[in-house]
Parts: C-alpha cells; sequence; structure tokens
C-alpha cells in the first residue's frame, strides 16, 4: 500500500514539509510565532526555548539532507543503508512524535503539527522501503 506513493513524490513533499519547518521554527526564534505553540508550550525560559529550537532547526536540515541525498536505485550502497537506517528511525520518532502532539495542551498544536508528523511517518517509510 505504502509503495503506491511514488518514491519522487514522497521525497519531494518532504523537502518542501521540512524546509517549511525550518522557517516556522526561525520564525518562532524570532518572535515572530507565539512559542506556546511548540514543545508543550512548556518553556518558560527563554534561553531553553532558543537551544530547542536552534537543536529543531539542525535536525530539520539533517533530515532534509538525508531526503536529498537517498539513492533510489542503488541496491548494495553504504549510503544507501545508512540513509535507509536514518529513515527507518525517523519513521519511528514521527509516529512518537503524532502520539505526542495528539495529547499535546494547546489545540493548534495538535491540529497543525499532528498531520504533519504522521504526513512525515508515512513519506519517510515510503523512501525506506524503496
Amino acid at each position: 500500500m505504502i509503495k503506491k506513493i511514488p518514491f519522487e513524490t514522497a521525497r519531494k513533499a518532504l523537502m518542501v514539509i521540512f524546509i517549511l519547518v525550518v522557517i516556522f521554527h526561525a520564525f518562532v526564534l524570532a518572535g515572530l510565532v507565539p512559542s506556546d505553540i511548540v514543545w508543550g508550550g512548556k518553556f518558560q525560559n527563554p534561553e531553553e526555548l532558543k537551544r530547542f529550537e536552534v537543536v529543531s532547526i539542525l535536525i530539520n536540515l539533517l533530515l532534509l539532507g538525508l531526503v536529498f541525498t537517498h539513492p533510489k536505485t542503488t541496491k548494495d550502497s553504504t549510503l544507501r543503508k545508512i540513509t535507509t537506517g536514518l529513515l527507518w528511525l525517523f519513521v519511528a520518532l514521527f509516529f512518537l512524535n503524532t502520539i505526542g502532539n495528539l495529547f499535546a495542551e494547546n489545540i493548534l498544536e495538535t491540529l497543525i503539527f499532528t498531520p504533519v508528523t504522521f504526513i512525515s511517518a508515512l513519506l519517510c517509510w515510503r523512501m525506506a522501503v524503496n
């Protein structure tokens, strides 16, 4: 069923998602988006929030690079094995994050990020099974 999503469609969609997420977190850092809709609104300390936002941006840039470099056709390459393993790791993390977002205290976090993390999990899964 998951293979019905074309590989290139999954790749391009993930690139768009990760670019938009980086922009979103940059907006949070700049104070253009309220910080109470990220990380469960748990941060009272601006420095702690800043650290988490920078880490989030770096992880999403890593994911963008991962999706960009994941080879479709090379079956035995070391790069393919590493990127496939990392994709499976992020499938698990995105599914766990989806569950966490379902129970977020902020309704905007639930409504916006639950579908984003769920779709990201499915698209990473699609790329991993290629």
